[in-house]
């Protein structure tokens, strides 16, 4: 059926593919008023020529939307660009360990901090323009990053002092009040020539020399996540041995990475990068607005299969579908879940291989903390042998406190 249009429509059409008119109404003329058919191109009436119906001119796009979509391709290109600046860091982090491998010197200016080049990704388009005005020189050089490529999940990495070197001893900080876990710690790294063993409460006259390795009880008296976060040693990533006990009852999660506030999801991806497989698995269990999904985003992109979970029930389900390297635990999750969960993971033999890792956005009350930790402690039945198996654990090769003789 021909529109007056000119538009060919289908017997069974309701509306005209060329003008969009609805087919099933007359068309009414405009000399004497009567209603013709919609095919028709004359009115029966008066003889008169129909009108035919035009399509709608489309709108000019406005200003605002011109600009709205230019933005939004400069996203597009802003996130394409950040992709090739992570997967540089990579390249030149796998060139320096080479050269490192075969006993060659890195090469000058081909490495920057991983805080820099966060920095560097981050910076907005505003903030680089205004750099580059006032002559800042760090801001309008090309930033070139180096990134540690991941180790075994099954291994953990070595401490550094801040310089960067690897001394021949290992100081163990203990924060432990019980007399007997002391000694049982004590007793375990005995053997071991290397290492030296210091209760936390020797602090005060000085640091120990060597390698510093915290061996934290959270049920210890104080703030111990707090002092294990960030204790006054030349530590760059704050990690610790942790297990919580003070009885029959209680947990061992062997070495734990820590990412206190103020919390950076740059550098906590980094961080996961370095401590992960070269095809890591991230499970994040946290209900956080803020900060977890920017980390989420650069895991993404930097290869990481990430997924998320925001309480205990949903990441225990998510764990043997998703099989993660590691785990990423917010301890701000509600009535000490996160907690909870870390000792549930480490419990099943299934999860021995998962690293453990504990972040915190915001400030943790002490008080409630360690109401907590010892509910959490209760379903569990706390071993020493698993203290002592762990912890031996990091003086082998491949752990945390190895040193090769």
């Amino acid at each position: 059926m021909r529109h007056l249009c000119g538009e060919v429509n289908p017997g069974d059409a309701r509306f005209c593919g060329g003008c969009g008119a609805d087919l099933a109404e007359g068309t009414t003329c405009n000399q004497c008023g009567r209603t013709a058919p919609p095919e028709a191109r004359f009115c029966h009436g008066c003889g008169a020529k129909m009108d035919v119906p035009s399509a709608a001119a489309a709108p000019h796009p406005s200003r605002d939307s011109r600009l709205d979509a230019l933005e939004g391709e400069v996203a597009v290109l802003r996130g394409e660009v950040e992709e090739l600046l992570v997967m540089k860091a990579q390249l030149d982090g796998a060139l320096q360990r080479i050269r490192q491998r075969n006993g060659q010197a890195p090469a000058a200016g081909r490495s920057a901090t991983t805080k820099s080049a966060a920095k560097a990704i981050a910076a907005s388009p505003e903030e680089t323009a205004a750099a580059e005005k006032r002559g800042d020189a760090s801001s309008a050089e090309p930033v070139e990053t180096s990134v540690s490529i991941a180790e075994p999940a099954s291994e953990s990495a070595p401490f550094t002092s801040a310089q960067g070197s690897k001394p021949d001893r290992v100081a163990v900080i203990h924060f432990e009040d019980r007399p007997d876990l002391q000694d049982v710690v004590q007793a375990t790294i005995a053997p071991y020539k290397v290492a030296s063993y210091h209760p936390e409460s020797t602090l005060a006259e000085g640091v120990p020399l060597g390698l510093p390795m915290v061996v934290a009880n959270l049920l210890a008296s104080g703030e111990t996540l707090t002092a294990a976060a960030n204790p006054p040693l030349a530590m760059k990533d704050p990690r610790a041995f942790i297990y919580a006990t003070d009885a029959a009852r209680g947990f061992v999660l062997g070495m734990t990475d820590l990412f206190p506030p103020p919390f950076d999801p740059t550098g906590c991806a980094a961080r996961i990068l370095a401590l992960t497989p070269t095809s890591p698995r991230i499970l994040v269990v946290s209900e956080a607005v803020l900060g977890t999904p920017e980390l989420r985003g650069y895991l993404v992109r930097q290869g990481c299969t990430t997924s998320i979970a925001f309480d205990e029930k949903q990441a225990l389900g998510l764990i043997p579908s998703v099989r993660p390297t590691l785990v990423l635990i917010d301890l701000n999750l509600p009535r000490g879940e996160g907690l909870r969960l870390a000792g549930r993971i480490r419990a099943d033999e299934h999860n021995r291989g998962v690293r453990i890792a504990f972040m915190w956005q915001q400030k943790i009350d002490a008080a409630a903390f360690r109401q907590f930790v010892t509910r959490a402690t209760l379903d569990f039945r706390f071993s020493e042998e698993a203290l002592r198996r762990l912890l031996l654990q990091e003086f082998n090769p491949g752990g945390a406190a190895y040193i090769a003789r």
